[in-house]
């Protein structure tokens, strides 16, 4: 019993370390996607320039969530 119950603290400790890293790539998003919007300040080119740098973030950081904890392994 103290065996599962130990499991079970263990696997909700992973599942909380997921979702700050989720809550965290998400700030990160919104964070980086008003700051383009200031650099950009209004040029349709910078802002597409920029864009792509972001949409790269954006792909890197599912890539590390996705791959966060090799699906929980014990």
């Amino acid at each position: 019993m103290a065996n599962l119950v130990n499991e079970t603290k263990f696997a909700g400790l992973k599942v909380d370390a997921e979702a700050a890293l989720t809550g965290r790539i998400m700030e990160r998003a919104v964070d980086l996607d008003n700051y383009r919007r200031q650099l950009a300040n209004g040029d349709p080119i910078l802002d597409a320039v920029l864009s792509r740098i972001e949409v790269g973030f954006v792909d890197k950081a599912q890539r590390v969530q996705r791959n966060f904890g090799s699906e929980f392994p014990s």
